[in-house]
């Protein structure tokens, strides 16, 4: 049985580091009841009891609440401000709001030394008052906050949400979509109505929101575009991150390439007519293939989503160590992938040209 004090670091991290990405963070079935799990059959017993009164589910249930106001919390970046063997500092920030967590595992009192924070100048109580003792903090002109106590086996959590009804674009959901699908944007103040574009055409717009729109992903071509809006009242905003269009709907497409005899330091790609392999840019070859588990060596295999019912061509492309590529010779293979489900088509190595080319410093191929 875990005791309340030992699932303070677990479940404040869980909540803030794993936060990072949109989308919730995980806390295990029964963790907010101290259940410990264990090996089967105990990582999948019932709850002998369930209580809203537990430290855990507290802690869990305001930093819940938190997440739901504050957008460094879903959308920030992180910045460690201070750690040793029991204590954890950090911030997360996202605009103009932060959100500053302090955690001590200790069974004894720590002071911290000077901490510089984001947070503006004023006094701060926890959020988590109501779970441990409250130490109101100070941050001075500069964020800077001194002689910060942490009692023993505690955490403590300032916020600051900004009260700017600038529009404020934060994240775009799914990263990738196809022409046609749908999107969604999340942020604050973005009014009631207003009008998108992705990559300079619009974007039919599906439900608007002040914290939440719902749009199509416009008839523009395949790669990575900006996504700009225009609410009402004529204020403009940005995404912060841009929004990777395919080249249509896409199926599985097992390639199944036989034959290929490598060296050791040796990886096999493809590069094709399509931007899901590349569009012949080297740089941007799809892969690596596998040689084990469902085929081996000197077979090599990889899973690619591919636009459905479409034509592809495309060659093997060898990447060595030194990140020296050597393009296969012949013509390009090619193939029709289905409308709907998986395929799986099959290869065979035409041997190497003779030419060969190193990629520029910084260049990557997929995977």
């Amino acid at each position: 049985m875990l005791h309340p004090g030992e699932c303070i670091y677990q479940i404040v991290t869980d909540r803030f580091c794993e936060g990072n990405p949109a989308g919730l963070p995980v806390v295990y079935y029964g963790t907010e009841q101290y259940m410990s799990g264990g090996d089967d059959p105990h990582n999948r017993a019932m709850m002998s009891s369930f209580s809203r009164e537990t430290t855990a589910y507290r802690l869990v249930a305001q930093l819940n609440r938190l997440r739901a106001c504050n957008l460094a919390i879903g959308y920030g970046s992180t910045k460690l401000l201070y750690v040793n063997s029991g204590v954890l500092v950090f911030e997360r920030s996202c605009k103009r709001d932060v959100a500053l967590i302090l955690i001590n595992q200790e069974d004894n009192a720590q002071i911290l030394p000077s901490l510089a924070t984001s947070l503006p100048q004023g006094a701060y109580s926890s959020l988590l008052k109501d779970i441990y003792p409250d130490h109101p903090a100070v941050a001075g002109a500069e964020g800077d906050m001194q002689n910060v106590m942490l009692a023993p086996r505690s955490a403590f959590v300032y916020s600051y949400e900004s009260d700017l009804e600038k529009p404020a674009a934060v994240h775009v959901y799914p990263k990738a979509a196809a022409p046609g699908s749908e999107f969604i944007i999340r942020g604050r103040h973005l009014g009631d109505t207003g009008c998108l574009t992705v990559g300079g055409c619009e974007a039919a717009v599906i439900s608007w929101q002040s914290g939440k729109i719902v749009a199509r992903v416009p008839a523009v071509p395949a790669g990575v575009h900006p996504v700009q809006g225009l609410s009402e009242g004529g204020q403009k905003f940005r995404l912060p991150e841009e929004l990777k269009v395919w080249t249509g709907m896409l199926v599985t497409v097992r390639l199944v390439l036989k034959n290929v005899h490598t060296d050791f330091d040796t990886r096999v790609y493809v590069t094709g007519n399509v931007y899901e392999l590349g569009a012949w840019q080297a740089e941007r070859a799809a892969g690596p293939f596998y040689n084990q588990i469902v085929y081996r060596y000197p077979t090599w295999y990889c899973d690619i989503s591919l636009p459905a019912d479409s034509r592809i061509e495309f060659k093997i492309m060898l990447r060595s160590g030194s990140g020296m590529m050597r393009l296969e010779q012949g013509e390009a293979h090619c193939f029709h992938t289905p409308a709907e489900g998986v395929s799986e088509i099959i290869a065979e190595w035409q041997g190497a040209c003779q030419e060969s080319f190193q990629l520029s410093e910084g260049d990557a191929a997929y995977g």
